[in-house]
C-alpha cells in the first residue's frame, strides 16, 4: 500500500505541472533545485520596487522553448496547492530583443507567477498599442516608450505612493 501511495504522490508531480495558475496570497511554494541567472537581477529588483513585493522565491532561468515562446510561468500544482514555481526565458528571444523588451518580458512573466496576473484581451488597444504589460506578445519599443508610465499605473496600482 505505501508503495501504491508512492507512486500516486510521484505520478501527480510529474504531470501536475501547468501555466498561469492562481498562486495563494502569502505563501511562498518551494523553489525547483537552480537559482536564479543573475542576468535577471536588475529586472526583478525592477518589478519588486513597483510591485513592492518580494519575488526573489521565483527563480528564473534561461532555456530552449518552443518557437513563438518567449517565456513561461511555471506552477507544480498537487490538487489546489502550488509547491513550486518557477519562470523560463527563450534564450534565442533574450538575445534578440531591447533592453525595454526584456523588462517588458520580465514583468510580464513576474505579472502571471507573482501577480497571479492573466493576458489581456487582444482586442484591448490604446492608440494602436496593446494597453498592458500582461499583452500576450511583447510590445514594440515604441509602444513601451510612449506608454510606460501607464503600464506601470495598470500593472501595479498604487506604485507612485514608492517616489518621494
Amino acid at each position: 500500500m505505501k508503495h501504491c501511495a508512492f507512486f500516486l504522490l510521484v505520478t501527480m508531480l510529474t504531470v501536475c505541472f501547468q501555466t498561469c495558475a492562481p498562486i495563494d496570497d502569502g505563501w511562498k511554494p518551494a523553489s525547483p533545485p537552480f537559482q536564479t541567472d543573475p542576468v535577471f537581477y536588475p529586472y526583478i529588483n525592477d518589478f519588486e520596487y513597483y510591485a513592492r513585493i518580494d519575488a526573489s522565491f521565483i527563480p528564473i532561468r534561461m532555456n530552449k522553448l518552443q518557437p513563438g515562446t518567449a517565456g513561461m510561468c511555471h506552477k507544480l500544482h498537487i490538487g489546489d496547492v502550488i509547491v513550486a514555481v518557477y519562470i523560463e526565458i527563450n534564450k534565442s528571444t533574450w538575445e534578440n530583443i531591447t533592453e525595454l523588451q526584456k523588462n517588458n518580458l520580465i514583468f510580464h512573466e513576474l505579472g502571471h507567477c507573482a501577480l497571479n496576473r492573466g493576458h489581456t484581451s487582444l482586442n484591448n488597444y490604446v492608440d494602436m498599442c496593446p494597453s498592458s504589460f500582461m499583452h500576450e506578445a511583447i510590445l514594440s519599443d515604441y509602444c513601451l516608450q510612449e506608454n510606460y508610465q501607464k503600464y506601470l499605473d495598470e500593472m501595479f496600482p498604487g506604485w507612485r505612493a514608492n517616489e518621494i
